[in-house]
């Protein structure tokens, strides 16, 4: 199990894990975390507005309702892009599995990086860019040492009910316990003292 995994290189460490422990020490903390925000971001997407007309290329092309191929998007200048965040870091042409929480894929080659963004890790979960998080290292020290703390004195299980997503301007987690349930916004574990 993942957990069991997490808390047995945890163990590693003799004490509190210093600064230095939680960055370079902990490869499956660093990975378990990566997979978090990979599918699990705080922001599920973010806007840009344009200050210029400008090309962004395409991937792949993409067939147009008149059948011809796009190879790029043309936006003009005040022009808001969505940048879907959430659907970028679970696209099945890039991750296997992409639903599943797998902190072994970041033990392992990533996919080729031209398939990935260019942001921390490979990830947009702090944006990438001059605008991206300015506190994004003190938010993945603050991530490691809290989970660090979780997983070191409590055994993390599911509660039941059904986990769905709810995009609004933050990801938040739903839980419904049936059909007719509208849902709460609610984290669905039971935390049990080690």
């Amino acid at each position: 199990e993942k957990q069991a995994r997490l808390r047995e290189e945890l163990l590693t460490v003799n004490g509190q894990p210093t600064y230095k422990d939680i960055h370079e020490r902990l490869p499956y903390l660093d990975a378990t975390l990566k997979e978090i925000l990979r599918l699990y971001p705080a922001l599920p997407y973010m806007e840009r507005v344009a200050t210029k007309d400008d090309s962004l290329p395409l991937y792949q092309a993409v067939p147009l309702s008149d059948g011809r191929m796009a190879h790029e998007l043309h936006v003009k200048a005040g022009q808001t892009v969505v940048i879907p965040i959430i659907s970028i870091q679970r696209q099945d042409s890039v991750w296997s599995n992409p639903d599943d929480f797998q902190p072994e894929r970041w033990l392992e080659p990533l996919p080729p990086r031209e398939r990935l963004p260019s942001g921390w890790s490979n990830l947009l979960a702090f944006s990438d860019g001059p605008r991206s998080c300015i506190g994004a290292r003190l938010a993945i020290f603050n991530a490691k040492l809290i989970l660090s703390s979780l997983v070191s004195n409590f055994l993390i299980e599911k509660a039941g009910g059904n986990l769905s997503l709810k995009i609004a301007s933050s990801l938040q987690p739903w839980v419904r316990t049936s059909e007719e349930d509208p849902g709460t916004n609610e984290l669905p574990v039971l935390l049990k003292a080690l």
